[in-house]
């Protein structure tokens, strides 16, 4: 039996999804075989990839001329094939797929599709994700270094539940390790994590320090949470747009300090406008920082020097 160390398969479609190339490695790991294949639409040949509403993805594909991606950690497969060696977690295997356009001069093809089996790469995050909930102090940081050095990892998800771990050490290299991976998925993680534990405090301040490491947009969600009915949501959000230190936060912020009712929610978004140096703010700090609301008034005056707008210290020079 001729081998297959790549693990990677590739088929292509028609814009109707009737198959028009099928390499060797999917017919050894389908049992379909070419002349099975060709000719034949993709949903014949494969019901479950209508039934689990896959179809769609090859029609975005075709239709905004985008790659479409289907992670392992959410899709698992996008053709069931049984698993190729041994698997502790699966009996179906793990696959990485790329659908991207083929294109025809200015019209559109086709879809390419690949396939990678990444089953082994799976059972091995799934046996870490296990370790990291033993009671050996050491077996978890083993587990965390060993997820944060793994750059094919998956999902985020591991590591953002080491996050609050108890011991710090567990919790600086999980903060390391979604920082430097700083995906997309590893942001969305860390954010619902802040959302549904916000009072956890070890899992915030580590989501706040990797939020601040992030490149990539992480204002829009919290902006979002700066809405919730939860008022100590509300001031976690504010606290991790302050750490970004960003232009684009200062208008939440303002209006945060305009109009929420929670005074403790109004502190740190002062405290997030300081951080942010928002000259836009000045006028309404100088406001804060003259009535008698001493909590506030202090809290302003600590953002207006963080500001540091020649303008600001005229008032108080006068006072």
């Amino acid at each position: 039996m001729a081998a297959f160390d790549d693990r990677v398969g590739i088929f292509t479609t028609d814009t109707h999804l009737v198959i028009r190339t099928w390499d060797d490695w999917l017919a050894h790991v389908t049992g379909v075989s070419q002349r099975a294949a060709l000719g034949q639409p993709l949903e014949t040949l494969f019901p479950e990839i209508a039934t689990r509403g896959l179809v769609s993805r090859f029609e975005r594909v075709l239709s905004a001329g985008v790659a479409e991606i289907l992670a392992p950690a959410f899709h698992h497969y996008l053709i069931r094939c049984p698993v190729q060696e041994p698997s502790a977690h699966f009996d179906a295997m793990q696959q990485h797929v790329t659908l991207a356009p083929i294109r025809d001069g200015s019209d559109m093809a086709g879809v390419l599709v690949t396939i990678r089996d990444v089953t082994a790469r799976m059972d091995r995050e799934r046996d870490l994700a296990e370790q990291l909930h033993s009671p050996d102090e050491n077996q978890r940081l083993d587990a965390a270094e060993r997820l944060t050095a793994d750059t094919d990892l998956d999902t985020a998800e591991p590591l953002v539940g080491a996050l609050s771990d108890q011991s710090w050490r567990v919790r600086r290299v999980a903060v390391d390790g979604l920082a430097r991976r700083g995906s997309a998925d590893a942001v969305s993680a860390l954010l619902r994590a802040l959302h549904d534990e916000h009072e956890n405090a070890s899992l915030l301040n580590s989501a706040l320090q990797v939020l601040a490491m992030s490149d990539l947009d992480v204002i829009t969600p919290l902006v979002d949470f700066l809405d919730d009915p939860d008022p100590h949501l509300r001031t976690y959000a504010a606290q991790a747009l302050g750490e970004q230190r960003t232009p684009a936060a200062i208008p939440a912020l303002v209006h945060t300090l305009q109009y929420d009712a929670d005074t403790n929610v109004r502190f740190h978004a002062i405290e997030a406008l300081g951080k942010c140096k928002a000259s836009e703010a000045v006028d309404l700090l100088l406001t804060i920082a003259e009535q008698d609301d001493f909590f506030l008034a202090f809290a302003a005056l600590d953002a207006l020097a963080l500001i540091a707008d020649p303008q600001i210290a005229a008032p108080w020079r006068r006072s």
